[in-house]
């Protein structure tokens, strides 16, 4: 019994404390108007919110998508504190559960992560670090619809 315990809560410890992980799902179509791909950065249960690149044709959207009803926002315009290289940066979001980032700050966190640069957000008290491992693979992806070797844009290099 004792054994049982302790390799259940050793394995819960592990799985609260893995590394997040960069996540690719893209929707096919006949027609590429339609198509689009997702991003997301996900890390694990405890953690309140997550972020997600949307791209639909050859435009990019971030989004900061809350898990927590404790972030829940009642404002139009929520502050996002981002920190890169011990440098920090205030934004602001549109939404509610599921914050609209611009344009500025979507190019900021891409070119961040594709230098392998650690990301800490934070939002509503709460906060996420990006690891940058694995996102350039994955965002190459992201960019090619997964399994075509056309590049649908040069995004940002």
């Amino acid at each position: 019994m004792k054994k049982t315990i302790l390799i259940f809560s050793l394995l819960i410890c592990i799985s609260c404390s893995s590394r997040g992980k960069w996540q690719y799902d893209h929707m096919k179509a006949s027609e590429p108007s339609f198509r689009s791909a997702k991003l997301s950065y996900t890390k694990n249960f405890a953690t309140s919110f997550n972020l997600e690149f949307l791209r639909i044709q050859n435009t990019i959207y971030s989004y900061l998508v809350l898990y927590s009803p404790k972030s829940t926002c009642k404002k139009e315009e929520t502050s996002i504190f981002v920190s890169i290289d011990n440098v920090e940066y205030e934004k602001k979001g549109k939404g509610n559960k599921r914050i609209t980032l611009d344009q500025e700050t979507t190019e900021l966190l891409i070119n961040a992560l594709k230098n392998n640069k650690k990301i800490t957000i934070e939002c509503h008290g709460d906060e996420i670090v990006l690891e940058p491992s694995n996102f350039s693979q994955s965002f190459e992806y992201f960019l090619h619809d997964g399994s075509t070797t056309e590049k649908i844009m040069d995004y940002f290099f």
